[in-house]
């Protein structure tokens, strides 16, 4: 994709069609991890730089999520799967 600050790059896996990494004109660079066709990470580099990975639990909402390879926050849910409890 082409900015009036330059060009993103996007690149792709070419079984899954997933974007696996997103560049900016100035370096910074998303890169994302997948269990299938689940999303399960994301790091970041450049200027600033961090990763956040989340658990999926059976129902396929985030049971934690990491930052920084912290301590995990962790999430409830009531039977309709709405948010109860973070942290």
């Amino acid at each position: 994709m082409q900015a009036p600050r330059g060009g993103f790059v996007y690149n792709y896996n070419p079984i899954t069609a997933q974007v696996t990494s997103v560049s900016t004109p100035e370096g910074e660079t998303l890169n994302y991890r997948y269990d299938g066709d689940l999303p399960i990470g994301t790091s970041w580099a450049g200027v600033i730089a961090g990763d956040v990975d989340f658990q999926l639990n059976n129902d396929l909402v985030p049971d934690s999520i990491t930052v920084n390879n912290s301590d995990a926050i962790s999430y409830s849910y009531d039977k309709d799967l709405l948010l109860t409890n973070a942290g």
